[in-house]
């Protein structure tokens, strides 16, 4: 499996060979990522792949000095067992 980002499509995607298996969604705007949407193909659930997609989103987003939000209840969980990213996450108010 193979996880990337995908800069044109303001998305992180897994992939098995070179079928796409998941996805974490990003809208952007002034410097903040908000993250719409994590899935992943069911038949890969239980896997760890919805957080290798959001970490790579959190990831790429600090690198480009971004703040990240959440409209995703699986990212917004993760970000909350995270805590090594709290300088990038940003929770709603």
């Amino acid at each position: 499996m193979n996880v990337l980002y995908e800069e044109e499509k303001n998305r992180a995607a897994a992939y098995e060979g070179e079928h796409l298996i998941g996805m974490c969604h990003t809208r952007q705007k002034d410097g903040v990522w908000t993250i719409t949407h994590t899935g992943v193909d069911s038949i890969y659930t239980g896997r760890g792949i919805a957080s290798d997609l959001v970490q790579c989103i959190a990831d790429k987003a600090r690198e480009e000095g971004a703040t990240v939000r959440s409209e995703c209840s699986y990212a917004t969980h993760w970000f909350s067992k995270h805590s090594e990213y709290s300088d990038i996450y940003q929770e709603e108010t």
